[in-house]
């Protein structure tokens, strides 16, 4: 009868430790169904050499100039000067204004143009061009390009049944690519005068 007996506990000793080897086999996932490690999504201290960039946004950033360029309400007193050269190292840019006429497309309109030319492409371009009617401002235009070789304005006004003076200022600046000396040229150009009138 004791023989029976420890038997019987054996055998529940048994299935005991076999159903909780079981247990913890299901509980705990093998390394094949483990997780995976997470990414690496950490952001370098230095960029890569071939990372990229935006030119335009950095040099606007960068550039301390004005996209619009003030003009006087007065023309200063001035002889003409209608072409001005602005340089660095060998960047050469020409700032040029042509004399107050007739508008060829808009009727009864008195246009003078002005423009930048440089030889190569630069950061930026800011130029300026008014028109005056009896050395008063009566027409303006501004603007700026950003890594192009050239800006154009055009200042337009109506003209008058009597003879008028017209005359022209352009004004001009220069942002040249960094490391060049100097790294920035102003400058201005007038146009001759000229006397106008509408034709009848």
């Amino acid at each position: 009868m004791r023989a029976v007996k420890r038997k019987r506990v054996w055998w529940l000793a048994a299935v005991c430790t076999t159903v909780a080897a079981l247990s913890a086999s299901h509980l705990q996932p093998s390394e094949a169904e483990a997780d995976p490690p997470a990414p690496d999504v950490s952001v370098p201290d230095i960029l890569p050499l071939d990372t990229p960039a935006q030119p335009t946004a950095i040099m606007q950033a960068e550039s301390t100039f004005a996209d619009e360029i003030e003009l006087p309400a007065t023309l200063p007193t001035a002889e003409a000067r209608t072409s001005i050269t602005m340089k660095a190292a060998n960047i050469l840019c020409v700032l040029d204004i042509a004399d107050p006429h007739h508008s060829t497309h808009k009727p009864r309109r008195i246009n003078v143009v002005a423009r930048v030319n440089c030889n190569v492409p630069v950061p930026q371009i800011s130029l300026g061009v008014g028109l005056y009617r009896n050395t008063h401002l009566v027409g303006k235009d501004s603007g700026a390009t950003f890594g192009r070789r050239w800006n154009k304005q055009t200042a337009s006004s109506l003209c008058t049944n009597e003879n008028r003076t017209y005359q022209g200022l352009a004004k001009g600046a220069v942002l040249f690519p960094p490391g060049t000396t100097p790294p920035t040229a102003t400058s201005q150009a007038i146009s001759h005068a000229k006397r106008l009138r509408c034709p009848r």
